[in-house]
């Protein structure tokens, strides 16, 4: 809920800085708007969704069994009364606020990132629209557009600075999962075992599936930026304005990848090699048992 109130205050912060523009600027960032608290709410739902299926399974399966397995010595915590105030701490706050606060990593990358996106996509207008202008105009609005890209390559940097590292732990512990639950699958566990390890597993999978699709586009379109300044009438304006584009034209050759690490940007066929290793790996595992 944190996030949604984030994602609607940092709407609403480009709003208001958007509210003197044209109308498609207006539209096409309610439109963001809207996509922004869609993913938000769908990461938040699958949140609570999991965060009740690990709850309710330990009573499902048979008493005695907890949220996640402890240890205190000394103590039996499978016991009651003992087993019932372990149950309700990590069924109500230690299971709640490990999820949630991974969901807010997530958002908050959603967030920035289509934030990112958002500009790239207004760039974009802009030079489209260069062709509808005369060349004092055109010369005015191309030096606004090289002062908005250099912008947002600034923007890149602080947010690759920002969720590079955290981007690899997700990713190596969604390998490591992944690893872990194929191994599992092949030995003699219980059906309601593997459902708790599968659940977060699952669950991780289409978080991450998210980072990867909005690094993806956040990499797209900044190479679309290159294809909307190629297709201004360039040929017919003067020499200052076509050294203008092609210096934007040059910096976009080069996409503004959001990365793991500084190994491998986010981009969806990342996503699937990564499956595709993990599977892989699985293999060679299974093979040596």
């Amino acid at each position: 809920m944190i996030m949604l109130l984030i994602a609607e205050f940092v709407a609403g912060g480009l709003a208001a800085f958007y509210k003197d523009k044209d109308l498609v600027s207006r539209q096409n960032l309610q439109q963001h708007t809207k996509t922004i608290c869609r993913y938000s709410n769908f990461s938040f739902y699958l949140n609570i969704s999991a965060i009740t299926f690990l709850v309710t399974i330990p009573i499902l399966t048979s008493y005695g069994n907890l949220v996640m397995e402890v240890d205190i010595p000394g103590i039996n915590v499978h016991k009651s009364p003992i087993y019932e105030i372990v149950y309700a701490f990590e069924a109500f706050f230690e299971a709640p606020i490990a999820a949630l606060t991974y969901m807010a990593h997530v958002n908050m990358f959603l967030i920035f990132a289509s934030i990112g996106t958002f500009m790239m996509k207004e760039l974009q207008t802009k030079l489209n629209n260069l062709s509808d202008l005369n060349n004092i105009e055109a010369e005015v609005m191309i030096n606004n557009c090289i002062k908005t890209h250099i912008t947002i390559i600034k923007y890149a940097e602080d947010l690759e600075a920002m969720f590079t590292f955290v981007n690899f732990v997700d990713v190596f512990l969604f390998c490591f999962a992944i690893c872990l639950m194929l191994v599992y699958s092949s030995m003699d566990f219980s059906a309601a075992l593997m459902l708790k390890g599968l659940q977060p597993m699952f669950l991780q999978a289409a978080l991450l599936f998210l980072l990867f699709r909005f690094g993806h586009d956040f990499s797209d379109e900044s190479l679309n930026v290159a294809h909307a300044a190629y297709n201004t009438d360039w040929i017919n304006r003067s020499l200052q304005f076509q050294k203008s584009i092609l210096f934007i034209i040059t910096r976009s050759q080069k996409p503004l990848q959001l990365t793991v690490a500084g190994f491998k940007p986010l981009t969806m066929e990342v996503f699937v090699s990564i499956l595709r290793i993990s599977y892989s790996f699985f293999s060679v595992l299974q093979s040596s048992l």
